[in-house]
């Protein structure tokens, strides 16, 4: 059985972060466990808003940061792709990880660092009104799609939130041709002229024949009612991290707050430390690589 002292479960920019963090201070004897085949998958879809780094002292889109990060020198055989945690043994620090889908093996650690990513709920806090058919999709779904997989979800694309996927899901969008339009239950966080944005609505209805396809939404705007047609919807929904990793930890996850509820603010257990979006989800990935970053060196 293999001794780690540190087990990084996760491969984006929390895991990632972490693991610099343990470089930036010679500490050599860890493994990160990332079950695609890429580390930072997320940021392939992030192109066009660009994030502050005081790291870093500049500013940089996921799809920039995501390159930048490629640069940084790793020891590759510390990085275990397409590999996935099976289940943990708590009381005797161990974990249970399958690596290649091939072979399972058990390793020993001394801290198990949880820097896994999260599912965007397609409903999230929005109790979407009227049917819930077939071009319903969340802003992350729309942003995979559209960027790795070239799948046109329609035509005609209303987007349901504010955050930076709503954003850009939108423009990646406007890139394929679809035209995009934005609704918001409040004000829009990213200005940008070259997008159509309604503030401060309130969504009536999605229209459709049931279970079969979107044709349109109605929702009110400036005291008026406007109907659009549409062929494709999607909802800026909220993260949590999936039931399984949740039940292996022992992990209560708050949904009002959304995030997981901790014994202090990083610590699960003494051996177990919660990072990236497994704490709290949060699209800033400059955030979420520095925060990281600096746990990894305060340990």
């Amino acid at each position: 059985m293999k001794e780690i002292k540190y087990c990084v479960i996760g491969g984006g920019v929390a895991g990632v972060g972490f693991v610099d963090g343990l470089i930036q201070k010679n500490e050599d004897n860890y493994i990160l466990v990332e079950g695609r085949d890429e580390l930072n998958y997320s940021l392939n879809w992030m192109p066009y808003f660009k994030r502050e780094s005081k790291l870093f002292k500049t500013k940089m889109t996921g799809v920039e940061f995501k390159q930048y990060l490629t640069t940084k020198k790793r020891d590759s055989s510390k990085i275990s792709f397409s590999s996935r945690l099976l289940d943990i043994d708590k009381k005797n620090n161990i974990i249970f990880v399958n690596f290649n889908g091939e072979k399972t093996e058990q390793i020993k650690y001394e801290k198990l660092i949880i820097a896994t990513g999260g599912l965007q709920i397609l409903y999230g806090s929005n109790l979407l009104p009227g049917y819930r058919g077939a071009g319903i999709f969340t802003t992350y779904q729309i942003g995979e799609m559209l960027t790795l997989y070239n799948f046109l979800m329609g035509n005609q694309l209303f987007i349901l939130g504010r955050g930076q996927y709503a954003y850009e899901t939108a423009k990646i969008a406007q890139r394929c041709g679809i035209n995009t339009t934005i609704g918001i239950e409040g004000k829009f966080d990213f200005a940008d002229e070259k997008l159509t944005v309604y503030e401060n609505i309130e969504l009536l209805e999605i229209l459709g024949e049931k279970d079969k396809k979107v044709t349109g939404v109605v929702f009110t705007h400036n005291n008026k009612t406007i109907t659009l047609e549409v062929d494709s919807f999607a909802v800026d929904g909220k993260f949590i991290i999936e039931h399984k990793l949740r039940d292996i930890l022992g992990l209560k996850w708050d949904l009002e707050n959304n995030n997981a509820k901790l014994n202090n603010e990083f610590f699960l257990e003494d051996s177990i430390i919660i990072t990236g979006d497994a704490k709290k989800p949060d699209c800033n990935f400059m955030y979420q690589y520095e925060t990281a970053f600096n746990l990894a060196k305060e340990l």
